[in-house]
């Protein structure tokens, strides 16, 4: 799985504070009950467990420094996140991150829009797409909706900071979070 994220932190990637502190921010919004809330906590947390487990997919995630700089949550909250994003990236390799500077230059300019993950399956099924946006994952399996996607994937991928560079980045963005 590959996923580029623009301004929230990957929910595969998640810390649990930070995933309650935006469920609670959904909930205060009107968007969901204080059951849901805590349901949809508990089940960011079953699918994380997938990439540990033995057999498990590998996870690659670029994330825009936009989603490292801008507050999403508490400062106590965005630095234990960014420390742990910063802890995977310089782990096992398995489950990767890596930041896309806000000034990096992609090739031929071509910008992501919004978020989305890239599945390549290991059984020989296609490959498809999901795109985020506010109120819908919108999916595509044929070549044609793939295509583009699978394309810009690649331009993130070689605009993004090496996996030493992005822990670096995250550990400072971590430190430099302002309050308590």
């Amino acid at each position: 799985m590959q996923e580029y994220q623009l301004f929230v932190i990957p929910g595969l990637l998640q810390t649990a504070a930070y995933t309650r502190a935006r469920a609670e921010l959904t909930r205060i919004q009107g968007g969901v009950s204080e059951a849901e809330a805590a349901r949809s906590v508990d089940a960011r947390q079953m699918r994380q467990r997938m990439l540990s487990r033995p057999g498990g997919p590998s996870y690659l995630a670029v994330v825009d420094e936009v989603a490292v700089r801008r507050p999403a949550a508490a400062a106590p909250v965005m630095r234990e996140q960014l420390l742990h994003l910063a802890d995977l990236a310089e782990g096992d390799g398995r489950t990767g991150v890596r930041v896309l500077r806000q000034d990096a230059e992609l090739r031929d300019y071509w910008l992501p829009r919004s978020p989305f993950s890239v599945y390549r399956y290991r059984n020989g099924d296609p490959t498809a797409v999901a795109v985020d946006n506010e109120t819908v994952d919108l999916v595509y399996t044929t070549a044609d909706e793939v295509k583009p996607y699978v394309e810009l994937w690649d331009r993130v991928d070689e605009a993004a900071l090496s996996v030493t560079d992005s822990a670096a980045l995250l550990r400072a963005a971590a430190t430099s979070q302002r309050g308590d």
